[in-house]
């Protein structure tokens, strides 16, 4: 069965997600949800249905892939996947203000991006 992976983070960082994601998509791992394509959304319908599309695509995961910057609907979706004990890989930032939920067990953190997708990697291997 595939692996899947939901990246969640700012969408000031929607390049540099779509880069991650690609990447991800080339080693056959299906993103659950991919929040790039609608960018920022204003119509109480669309947020209604885009919440449930990223809600979704946490549950889903089987690793939850976060990016700096990231901000307050970044950060709902982490307790989301800490809430659904997904294992999470991290792109810190350490310039950002830490939080207690960056060092719980399940979190791993890194400040380089090819060192926290191989881990992600070594996570999803069957």
């Amino acid at each position: 069965m595939p692996k899947k992976v939901y990246v969640g983070s700012s969408l000031l960082n929607t390049d540099a997600v779509t880069l991650i994601i690609n990447r991800f998509k080339s080693r056959d791992i299906t993103i659950t949800y991919d929040w790039t394509c609608h960018g920022r959304v204003q119509s109480e319908d669309e947020l209604a249905r885009y919440g449930l599309e990223e809600l979704k695509g946490v549950l889903d995961c089987d690793l939850f892939f976060m990016m700096h910057p990231a901000r307050f609907g970044t950060h709902v979706e982490l307790g989301i996947a800490l809430a659904a004990n997904k294992p999470v890989v991290m792109l810190n930032d350490p310039k950002v203000e830490q939080k207690t939920f960056y060092y719980l067990p399940n979190v791993h953190r890194f400040t380089d991006l090819n060192l926290a997708f191989d881990h992600a990697m070594r996570i999803l291997q069957p």
